[in-house]
């Protein structure tokens, strides 16, 4: 579903993560909220985004929507005590209610109600993933994210332990993929990566890596192909040994507050026709994995952004993709 908004969300003060980062902690964007089906019907879920708080709110008949999160009349936190009546969310200090586009729809011992509202923000739902707009001017979407095909690829696993929060920057996630030459000292790759087909388009970037790693005890050529929706949502579809094994891992990067964001990875695998068989390459797939993810933690949380880095001849176009993110800040 795509929510259509009439008034888009004011721009939002550029917020810095600390001192590391010299840019905002919130390019444009899609960002990840909740995984609809965490969220019961008739909920409301107090939550941070973009350094604000928001509500997620699912009605009674299961429409999914994202406010700021607090009323406009007394200034309540609508995530803490607020009610879901049917598809209207109802304030829990006057009783205050607003309809599904955020208009006051009620106020109790009054005729009628005042013509204020909340902040709605867009969304958009995608692979059961409810996402929101941010934009640095208060934009509405630019564009709207593709749903994937899921044809022929086990349903995506995302478990508890697919979940972090970690201090850290959006570019920073997205940028780990095109520097090759990090593989061979934080993956273990036996030599740095090859990078095929790198392209910028719009809020897109896509390329292929390849590179020589060890799986199950066996040396392996892994080709991964890799496409960024902005800075929020990765998608890496990787082949190891011309397609004895496929798997796909899809990373959602959100800014959440205080410099501060939350990943969420979902893992799949194409399909052999045998399901015990697929099962099996998923759990020894996916804490693989989250092990090999984790590796980068320690560093994201704790590098600097250095703006005019002497780069060597091994390490990648981040140059390139540096211009290429900075277009989405502006």
């Amino acid at each position: 579903m795509n929510t259509q908004v009439k008034n888009p969300l004011p721009a939002l003060q550029a917020t810095r993560a600390g001192e590391r980062f010299p840019f905002s902690a919130s390019p444009r964007g899609w960002y990840a909220v909740a995984w609809v089906e965490d969220l019961a019907l008739a909920s409301v879920k107090p939550a941070r985004l973009c350094d604000r708080d928001i509500v997620v709110v699912r009605t009674e008949s299961g429409e999914v929507a994202v406010y700021d999160a607090h009323c406009p009349h007394l200034g309540a936190h609508l995530g803490y005590g607020g009610v879901v009546e049917g598809e209207h969310l109802r304030c829990p200090f006057h009783g205050w209610e607003y309809d599904g586009g955020g208009r006051c729809s009620k106020i109790p011992f009054v005729d009628a109600p005042m013509k204020v509202g909340l902040r709605k923000w867009p969304t958009v739902v995608r692979g059961g993933m409810l996402q929101a707009w941010q934009d640095p001017n208060g934009e509405p979407p630019l564009w709207t994210p593709v749903e994937v095909e899921q044809q022929g690829w086990t349903a995506p696993v995302h478990r508890g332990d697919c979940y972090w929060n970690l201090r850290a920057h959006v570019q920073d996630i997205a940028e780990n993929g095109i520097d090759v030459a990090h593989f061979t000292t934080v993956h273990g790759s036996q030599a740095i990566g090859e990078l095929l087909n790198v392209r910028y388009e719009g809020a897109h970037a896509s390329w292929t890596s390849i590179s020589a790693s060890d799986l199950a005890g066996k040396p392996s050529i892994a080709e991964a192909s890799v496409v960024l929706n902005a800075l929020g949502l990765h998608q890496v579809q990787v082949r190891i040994d011309e397609g004895k094994l496929e798997f796909r891992s899809f990373l959602y990067v959100t800014p959440v507050a205080d410099g501060r964001i939350d990943i969420r990875m979902t893992v799949s695998i194409k399909e052999t026709g045998d399901r015990r068989k697929d099962r099996m390459v998923l759990s020894y797939l996916v804490p693989r994995l989250t092990a090999e993810l984790a590796k980068d933690f320690a560093i994201w949380e704790n590098k600097i952004y250095i703006e005019r880095p002497p780069l060597s001849r091994v390490d990648g176009p981040i140059r390139h993709f540096r211009k290429w993110a900075g277009e989405l800040y502006s």
